[in-house]
Formats: structure tokens, sequence, C-alpha cells
């Protein structure tokens, strides 16, 4: 703790300084703990002076600065190792090493967020790649090397990444990731671009980008670290909306038939229809920190901004609830935990909650919490494993 506020939430808030995101109370949070705290005022340093020397990094891999986002909430699982720094210059450190990170898309195996012994591991089982080829293969066991039909794949416990072979007919068709319910997965696509998926999420993507458009699909939630290639504009299609991209980084949601795109760094157009142009009537234009949000009534595209903490947090295994309807809390408890939640009445899935959950949390202390503050009565398991929830 720093202050009274935990150091990983400060070096989120710092982060957000450089980017020009932060609003006015936070400016004013973030002098008030720098005037009184020594250990904050190094951590502020690191991070300016991290910033600067990601300036200095060529346009084409200017990228790099996605990891400091990525990195926002610092895994447990590494703060031993932080620990271990010598305390001057710890947070610089650790910014510099996701500068190298993302150099090559091979070294993004060893990110600190997909520590090999980190506990959520244990519950990536049952991602599975189908290929063009016909050819499925589970993912997330093992560390291995498959030789399929049209490529080269290297798989952990955590990322896939591939290398295509030249002139395969399949090469440049969809290949259909399946990211199932309680796991995440992520995966470096052909152009070095990182995509991160979220539970109950399904990308369609090829082993080579052949065509002029660079173009996937998405079903569900991912963060996209896109590389840039402004002769090969990345396309990301949903059922709702289709995003257009030179070299950015953002979070797409599309669970229950929504769309929420959250912009980190770079510029994207939305719109209807892809063959639109980015100018045409409906498409809308976003800049970092901001995020678009169709109104699943009206049909309109909301513009707002981006709350990274809430919205990003997943990327570390972490929910955030600030006074949210029951019944849509339960909904990310089924894809966290891989469990079936059932309430015992319309009222009860108004009911709010603020609170967090956690993917490295069994789904009985998302019970327990639920009950210990007075939203439920009592919970019950039926027999096809279906949790069902009791109003007071």
């Amino acid at each position: 703790m720093i202050n009274n506020i935990d150091r990983d939430d400060l070096l989120l808030l710092l982060i957000r300084r450089q980017e020009n995101c932060t609003s006015w109370e936070e400016e004013r949070l973030i002098d008030q703990i720098l005037r009184q705290d020594e250990d904050a005022r190094e951590m502020a340093e690191d991070v300016r002076v991290t910033y600067e020397n990601l300036a200095k990094v060529p346009q084409t891999s200017a990228q790099v600065r996605v990891q400091s986002f990525i990195n926002m909430e610092i895994p447990r699982s590494v703060e031993e190792r932080r620990a271990a720094l010598p305390k001057r210059r710890r947070y610089l450190n650790f910014a510099a090493a996701g500068i190298v990170a993302l150099a090559t898309s091979a070294i993004a195996l060893y990110f600190p967020f997909y520590e090999k012994h980190a506990p959520t591991v244990t519950h990536l089982k049952g991602v599975t790649l189908a290929m063009a080829g016909g050819d499925a293969v589970a993912l997330g066991m093992n560390n291995d090397t498959i030789v399929a039909s049209a490529a080269m794949l290297h798989t952990n416990a955590s990322m896939l990444y591939f290398t295509a072979k030249t002139g395969d007919p399949n090469a440049g068709r969809d290949n259909t990731i399946t990211v199932p319910a309680g796991n995440m997965y992520s995966l470096t696509l052909a152009d070095g671009s990182v995509v991160h998926l979220n539970a109950a999420t399904i990308l369609r993507f090829p082993f080579a980008f052949t065509g002029p458009k660079r173009e996937v699909f998405v079903d569900g939630e991912a963060f996209f670290n896109v590389a840039a290639n402004a002769n090969q504009p990345f396309i990301v299609h949903s059922k709702k909306k289709d995003v257009q991209v030179l070299g950015t980084s953002f979070n797409i949601n599309t669970y229950d038939d929504h769309f929420l795109l959250s912009l980190i760094s770079g510029k994207v157009a939305v719109t209807d229809v892809i063959m639109q142009p980015v100018t045409a009537k409906g498409s809308v234009k976003l800049s970092p920190c901001q995020k678009a949000v169709l109104d699943p009534k009206t049909k309109r595209m909301e513009i707002e901004a981006v709350n990274g903490s809430s919205e990003l947090s997943w990327l570390q295994g972490i929910y955030r609830f600030q006074q949210e309807p029951l019944a849509e809390v339960c909904k990310v408890a089924e894809r966290l935990y891989g469990v079936t939640f059932k309430l015992d009445s319309e009222e009860l899935g108004k009911v709010t909650y603020t609170g967090i959950l956690h993917k490295n949390d069994s789904v009985d202390v998302f019970l327990k919490n639920l009950k210990n503050n007075g939203k439920v009565a009592a919970y019950e398991q039926d027999w096809d494993g279906t949790v069902l929830l009791r109003g007071q």
C-alpha cells in the first residue's frame, strides 16, 4: 500500500496520466499522494522516464505501450520478483521489461501476466483449435509443437503462436479457436498482432493474411494489440459492428448480443458494414481512452470515457462491479467459473451488487460473499449442477 492506495492502482493512475486520460479528481488525488509519499514519487518518476524511452521507439513498434496497460494491475505471481529488486528503479525495470517483451511475438510467451506457474493455468482446459483443413487440436494443456497441414503450431498453457506453411491453400482460410467458460487464452497472429481471449469467446483467423486486408471475427470478448501496417488494414468483424484499425490496442466485448469497444491507443473506426468508407454516415471514430457503446434499444452508438480499471481488469482474471444488477453479475460469473446460475425471482435479478470476482477464487467464495453481503438468503445446487439463488 502507498498512502492507503494499492500501488498497482496508483501505477494505473500514473499510466493514465501519461496517456492524458485522467479526470480532474484523479489529478488531485495523484498530486496529494505524490506530496506525501516518497515511494509514490519514485514510481511516478519511473513511469515518466519509461514513457520518454517509449517515445524514442520507431512508430512501427509503438504498440509496445500497451504492455503498460496489460500490466496495470501487476499479477500476484510476480510480486516476489518485484520485491527482490532494489527499491529504486523497481517499477522502471518492469516497464522496460514490457518493451522487450513486445519487441517480438515469440517473447510474448513469457509476459509476466502469463507466468508459467500462475494459478490461472490450472483452469486452462478445453481450449480447442479447429483448422480450415478439418483437423482439430486441444490447446492450453502442455508446451507442445504440433505439425499441422497449413502451419507449424507452438502452444503452451497460455498462448498459441504459429508459422504458416508457404503455398499451402489452407493458410489463408479461417481457423476457429474456441475458449470455453472458465478459461482464458491468447494467440499471436501471423502479422505479430497479439489477441487475448476472455472466457466463452470464439475467434476466427487465418494462418496467413494473404489479401489486401487482415480480417478476423470475434464473438465474446478480446483484447487486441494490433501490429501497424498502413498498407494492410486490420478488420475485426463481430455480430453487431465491424472495427477497422491500422495499428492500435483495444478491447472489444460482444457478449449477450452487446457491443462495447474500448480504445487504449491508436485510432479506430466502427461501422455497420466494413465495405462502407470510414467517413460514411453511421461510422464512429474513437480516440485513445474513449469507448463506443451500442445502445441495444435505440441502436445508437454512445461515446464515453474508458475506465481501464474495470473494463480491462479481466486480463488479470479480475472483474469489478459497482451497483450492477445481480442478473448481469451472474452472467459474468457463469463465464468465469463455468457454472450455470438460476435466480428464483425477477426481483432478485434487479438487486444491485458491488464487489470483485477473481478467477483464482472458487465459485463457493462468490456464493458466500453474496450471502454474507445480504444479496441472497440461500443457495443450493441442483442435480444438473445449476446453482439456484434464493432471495430474502
